[in-house]
């Protein structure tokens, strides 16, 4: 299976994983299709480590940041959590002690 087979396949299963594609081949219409295809990022063999870890760590900071969001969202909306099984507290509860 070929780097944009595989790549066609993941978006299938998992659409929104940033998938950084690396390539031997050092052309425009290759490059462009992978983008096309649903690529991330594109780079070229040989590839500086320091460049690949730059990038997976940009996108782990995405996905963080959007998981960190989603769980705020849904926190905001959660009021209160009830554990009074809908019957309110008595009085004497609710004023600070002393």
């Amino acid at each position: 299976m070929s780097g944009p087979d595989l790549l066609r396949t993941v978006r299938t299963v998992l659409p929104d994983l940033p998938i950084i594609l690396l390539s031997g081949l050092c052309d425009l219409p290759t490059a462009q299709g992978a983008l096309r295809a649903g690529a991330t990022d594109y780079l070229l063999k040989p590839v500086r480590p320091a460049d690949l870890l730059g990038l997976v760590s940009k996108h782990m900071h995405v996905i963080h940041s959007e998981r960190l969001e989603e769980v705020k969202e849904a926190l905001a909306t959660v009021s209160v959590l009830d554990t009074s099984g809908g019957k309110e507290p008595p009085r004497s509860d609710w004023r600070l002690q002393s």
